[in-house]
């Protein structure tokens, strides 16, 4: 039988799993922080459900054409609904009216994407 995941059964796991994807924090601060090994996290974070949420999000990313990617992460970088639009090329009428009418057109589970886009 293999041996369970160190990082699974750690009391912290909550904690851990945010610093090792909401944060860009190496592997090696995070280790010292919660007391497991570098190698356990690398295992964690391959295995974790998290990690496979995340997966599926950029194969739906990749799928979507290249100026609603870059709308998705502007909004990520902490921009408005307008000013992400129109850094990805949409026009200002288009922005307007979407924005009007509360149009779903560009928008995607951002407060999802927001935990899980940022894993390093």
């Amino acid at each position: 039988m293999p041996r369970s995941c160190t990082v699974c059964t750690h009391p912290d796991r909550k904690a851990t799993d945010g610093a090792l994807f909401r944060n860009k924090t190496p592997f090696r601060n995070v280790s010292k922080q919660f007391g497991v090994t570098a190698s356990a996290l690398f295992r964690h974070k391959q295995h974790s459900p998290i990690a496979e949420r995340v997966r599926k999000i950029a194969a739906q990313l990749e799928t979507l054409p290249p100026r609603k990617v870059a709308y998705v992460k502007g909004r990520l970088e902490g921009k408005s609904k307008k000013q992400a639009a129109l850094d990805a090329g949409f026009s200002e009428t288009m922005c307007e009216r979407a924005i009007a009418r509360h149009a779903v057109v560009l928008s995607l589970p951002l407060n999802k994407l927001n935990r899980q886009w940022r894993s390093p």
